[in-house]
């Protein structure tokens, strides 16, 4: 889960060196794009063209990013698969985006338990209609089972929590 977390960091916060502790230095990124709104390179080799396309460029166009999955990995998996969610803002407009798909992680313990190869399916990419509404629904965020993001805190109850509601501009 600490790997998933820190990917999650280096891109919401832009921090591309975070990436060192997520991917091997000659794995592979798969993007398989269905959203109009994007652009990405349908495939990267190696985590510092990874660590271009996923933090920097996407950081290039947005900008407080809070990202979630919507599934937990148990132990220690060679291989992990989970939707995701996405909010963030325009940095050009500042409009509001939305946006999901898919995540499916190969990992590998040589030399250190390090990302191979990831595959992104992006379904949706959208302005929100309302950002007061995108707003409030990240501010809401419920402790769901299962659903963990960079930025969590745990709760007397052991269960997660979001710490700090993202701030999306409208």
């Amino acid at each position: 889960e600490a790997i998933l977390r820190t990917y999650f960091r280096a891109k919401d916060e832009n921090r591309p060196e975070l990436l060192t502790d997520v991917f091997a230095v000659d794995a592979t990124l798969q993007v398989i794009d269905r959203s109009a709104a994007m652009a990405f390179p349908p495939i990267t080799a190696g985590r510092d063209a990874i660590a271009d396309v996923l933090v920097r460029r996407f950081n290039d166009s947005y900008e407080k990013s809070r990202s979630f999955y919507m599934a937990r990995p148990t132990g220690t998996p060679l291989n992990f698969a989970s939707d995701w969610l996405v909010g963030m803002s325009e940095r050009a407009t500042g409009t509001g985006r939305v946006g999901c798909g898919s995540y499916d992680w190969a990992f590998e313990h040589i030399p250190d338990y390090r990302a191979a190869r990831l595959v992104i399916t992006n379904l949706i990419s959208s302005p929100s209609r309302s950002p007061s509404i995108l707003r409030s629904r990240f501010r809401s965020a419920s402790p769901l089972p299962g659903v963990f993001t960079s930025r969590m805190r745990r709760t007397p109850s052991g269960m997660s929590r979001i710490s700090k509601a993202p701030e999306v501009s409208s």
